[in-house]
C-alpha cells in the first residue's frame, strides 16, 4: 500500500510539472508530432487492459493459476515491447527528446512508466514460479491495476496536450477532484469524531469537532479506534484537494 502511495505521488507530481509549464505554451510552441499519438500508444493500452483483466482473474481462481501467470507475464513483456516501438517511430520521425515539449514529455512520462513495468514484469515471473500462493497473484493483480490507471492519466495528458483547450479541462479535473477530495474529507473527518466520542468520551468528542485535533488524535489513537484505513484516506483527500485547488486555480484563472 505505502509503495503505491509513493510511486502515485511521483507519477501525480510529474504530470502536475508537465501543465503547470504546459499551461503557459501555445500548441505551435509543443512541436507535436504530426498524427498526435503513435498506434503503439493504443495497441499499449489494449495490452494493459488485457493485463489488468488476466492478473485479476489469476488472483481470483482458486488453486495454482500457471498459465494465467504466464499470460500476465506474456503481456506485459507485449507492453515494453510497444513502447519500444513508440520510441523508435519517434526518433525517427525525427522527434527527440530534445525536439519540444510534447516529445520530452512523451519520452520522460512514458519512460518513468515503462521502467515500473519493467519492476512490474520481474514481481510477475517471481509470482509465475509461486503461482500456487494467492497472495503473490493477488499483489501482482493490483500492481498492474495501478501501473493500468497511471497509464490512462499518462495518455490522457499526452492526448489532451495537443489541443487548445487542454489546460482548460485539465484544471476542470483538477476542479472536481478539489470537490470530491472534500466531501471525501469530509466523511473521513465525521468518521473519526464519532468514533473519538464513542470511545474517548464526550469531552474528545467535542473537541474532535475542530479538524485539526481530529486529525493528531486520530492519527494518535488510531490503533485503539482500528482507524487506519480512514485516516489514510482522509490524509490522501487533504492531499488531493490542496492539489486539485491549487492546479485548477492555475489552469483556469487568467
Amino acid at each position: 500500500m505505502w509503495l503505491l502511495m509513493s510511486l502515485g505521488m511521483l507519477f501525480l507530481t510529474t504530470l502536475v510539472a508537465f501543465w503547470v509549464v504546459r499551461g503557459g505554451l501555445e500548441v505551435a510552441d509543443l512541436q507535436v508530432a504530426p498524427g498526435g499519438l503513435p498506434l503503439g500508444a493504443w495497441l499499449g493500452t489494449a495490452s494493459l487492459v488485457l493485463l489488468s483483466w488476466v492478473a485479476e482473474k489469476a488472483a481470483r481462481q482458486a488453486g495454482g493459476a500457471r498459465g494465467l501467470s504466464q499470460a500476465a507475464a506474456g503481456l506485459s513483456l507485449l507492453f515494453l515491447a510497444l513502447q519500444a516501438w513508440n520510441w523508435w517511430e519517434l526518433f525517427a520521425a525525427g522527434y527527440g527528446a530534445g525536439t519540444g515539449l510534447y516529445s520530452f514529455s512523451f519520452y520522460v512520462l512514458t519512460g518513468l512508466h515503462a521502467a515500473h513495468v519493467i519492476g512490474g514484469v520481474v514481481y510477475q515471473f517471481h509470482a509465475l514460479q509461486h503461482s500456487e500462493r494467492a497472495d503473490k497473484r493477488r499483489a501482482a493483480a493490483i500492481y498492474w491495476h495501478f501501473l493500468f490507471l497511471c497509464w490512462l492519466l499518462i495518455l490522457g495528458t499526452l492526448h489532451g496536450t495537443a489541443s487548445e483547450s487542454g489546460p482548460l479541462w485539465v484544471g476542470r479535473v483538477f476542479y472536481g477532484l478539489a470537490w470530491g477530495a472534500a466531501v471525501g474529507g469530509v466523511l473521513c473527518w465525521l468518521r473519526t469524531v464519532q468514533l473519538i466520542w464513542k470511545k474517548d468520551g464526550l469531552g474528545f468528542g467535542l473537541l474532535g469537532i475542530f479538524p485539526l485535533f481530529s486529525v493528531v488524535f486520530g492519527w494518535v489513537r488510531f490503533q485503539e479506534h482500528d482507524n487506519l484505513r480512514v485516516m489514510i484516506l482522509w490524509q490522501v483527500c487533504i492531499a488531493v484537494g490542496m492539489l486539485g485547488w491549487i492546479m485548477s486555480a492555475s489552469l483556469l484563472v487568467p
